[in-house]
């Protein structure tokens, strides 16, 4: 006890009087007590044999530093594939409805993405996804003029919402695409026939391609809907 005493070190923002209160406090702790008193975490220490240790301050961190750096690696994830998206799109996509399914279908059929969807009356929704390019259009990246809607744009918004994307963007789509044609020249194939056709067929028959493929997507009270479609396209998933 008395050597524990003596390691106290003084503490120059104290006076003596309050020092010797300091001292008589810890003499008359319990020797249990002062067995399981745990020093303050610190952020890193060494063993006598100079081996770092890791400590539990050092392990959160690490932990918010992989945190924020998987969210980060995300957002730029998702902000590549919209880029992709108006690259094979010619810089061009006619309404916000069109481009939720396209991306959509980008994200379950090639990986790309990693937004969130529900299912909605109109097809499936990414609020994350609106967001995403209400951020581009205020960083100047997406232009958005308003049209009246063409017989292939069925079903969607009133005024239709078209999508040009700036040269730096349509860029940085291009460079992602080549990435993925050297990851995998399949599903770069893919990526660019799936934008292709999306962008110009009915937006009726790229939504019933997608209740019909993924009903996951369906709304319940739909579903009669989308097999008179399919009647109608004649598609086969």
């Amino acid at each position: 006890m008395r050597e524990h005493l003596d390691s106290v070190p003084s503490n120059p923002w104290l006076n003596d009087a309050s020092q010797q209160a300091a001292r008589r406090r810890i003499t008359s702790a319990s020797p249990r007590r002062l067995a399981t008193h745990r020093p303050p975490p610190q952020i890193c220490s060494r063993t006598t044999e100079g081996e770092r240790v890791t400590t539990d301050a050092e392990e959160e961190v690490r932990a918010a530093a992989s945190f924020y750096t998987k969210n980060f690696l995300c957002f730029m994830e998702k902000r590549n594939a919209i880029a992709m998206v108006f690259y094979l799109a010619g810089g061009v996509v006619r309404g916000l409805a069109r481009l939720q399914y396209v991306v959509y279908l980008l994200q379950k059929e090639v990986g790309l993405g990693g937004f969130w969807f529900e299912p909605r009356r109109f097809g499936p929704w990414s609020i994350e996804l609106e967001g995403a390019l209400a951020t581009l259009e205020q960083e100047g990246l997406l232009s958005v003029r308003l049209e009246e809607p063409g017989p292939a744009d069925a079903l969607g918004e009133r005024p239709l919402r078209v999508y040009a994307a700036s040269q730096a963007l349509v860029e940085r789509g291009r460079e992602e695409f080549k990435k993925l044609v050297k990851r995998d020249q399949f599903k770069a194939y893919l990526a660019r026939r799936l934008v292709a056709i999306g962008v110009a067929i009915p937006l009726s028959r790229l939504l019933a391609y997608i209740y019909l493929k993924y009903p996951e997507a369906v709304p319940h009270a739909e579903k009669e809907k989308i097999y008179l479609w399919r009647r109608l396209y004649g598609i086969v998933v």
